[in-house]
């Protein structure tokens, strides 16, 4: 009789056991729709900065070639007058002709910079869009976004699969096509429109179970095991909860001089990279009063 009762004791235990697992086991909630619109609106932003490069490198050559053309003309009137009036000006060819050398000098470096700074701002833009992208593709099977999921779409929806994810940095603005605007969401300062608040708009754990904004064991990406504390999402933006779940925004509105130590690197590195450089283009004394 004893032995009955620990058999049914100890299946009892196991159920117990299997339901407590089964009820932990919930993952986190979606990422929030403010966190969210943080990224994509940033990543999005960014995607403009290679077409504000080119057209900012495609005005200075143009005004590089005005000069280099003016020289021309001077040189084939000085050849033409070379009897009357034409040697008087060969002081001014030369002039030009060195205004147009120094200008070519700073135009080269100023490219050079361009190429690192848009290379450091695509790094960040495509970090930040696939980051997204991964989280809108893991969702529940054939539901129409009120299961689970983890980026929200809004207060009770999931988005449903990457090509549900509009706005979101997917697409870079070819250098082709004319932008004369920087990028408004990345400044002197550093990136003054990301917030620092999670926000709360979004599906509940109970609902979503997104095992990626969850670091427990049995609740996170790692399965049985805790997660390895200091996990992050988005480049270094989202920082995930130490064995917890949920998540803090790393504060990157002001990284420059002093304030960049300790900070997401792909961040610091598209922000150092970036400031100042296409400007500059507009500040090269090219085809102006000459």
């Amino acid at each position: 009789m004893r032995t009955h009762h620990r058999l049914r004791l100890t299946a009892a235990l196991v159920i117990l056991a299997h339901t407590v697992h089964q009820a932990k086991a919930t993952g986190g909630a979606a990422l929030s729709v403010e966190t969210r619109q943080a990224v994509c609106g940033l990543a999005e932003d960014l995607a403009t900065f290679p077409a504000y490069v080119a057209t900012q490198m495609k005005n200075a050559l143009q005004a590089e070639a005005s000069v280099s053309a003016d020289e021309l003309k001077l040189q084939i009137y000085i050849q033409q007058h070379s009897q009357s009036d034409g040697p008087k000006y060969i002081p001014l060819q030369a002039a030009l002709a060195e205004k147009a050398q120094s200008n070519l000098d700073k135009l080269m470096t100023h490219t050079e910079k361009a190429i690192d700074a848009t290379a450091a701002v695509a790094n960040l833009q495509g970090r930040l869009a696939e980051t997204m992208e991964m989280m809108a593709g893991l969702h529940q099977n054939s539901d129409p976004g009120t299961g689970a999921g983890c980026p929200a779409r809004d207060a009770s929806n999931v988005y449903t699969g990457r090509d549900k994810l509009t706005n979101c940095g997917a697409t870079t603005k070819s250098a082709a096509q004319k932008e004369p605007n920087p990028p408004s969401k990345i400044n002197q300062q550093g990136f003054p429109q990301l917030s620092t608040t999670p926000g709360t708009t979004g599906t509940a754990a109970g609902t979503a179970q997104c095992h990626l904004t969850h670091t427990q064991a049995n609740n996170g990406p790692t399965g049985t095991t805790r997660t390895a504390d200091g996990a992050t999402l988005a480049a270094g933006y989202i920082k995930l909860a130490d064995n917890d779940a949920g998540w803090t925004l790393e504060d990157l509105r002001q990284l420059n001089t002093g304030h960049s130590s300790g900070k997401p690197k792909p961040f610091t590195d598209a922000h150092t990279n970036s400031q100042g450089t296409p400007a500059a283009f507009q500040q090269l004394p090219l085809a102006t009063n000459h």
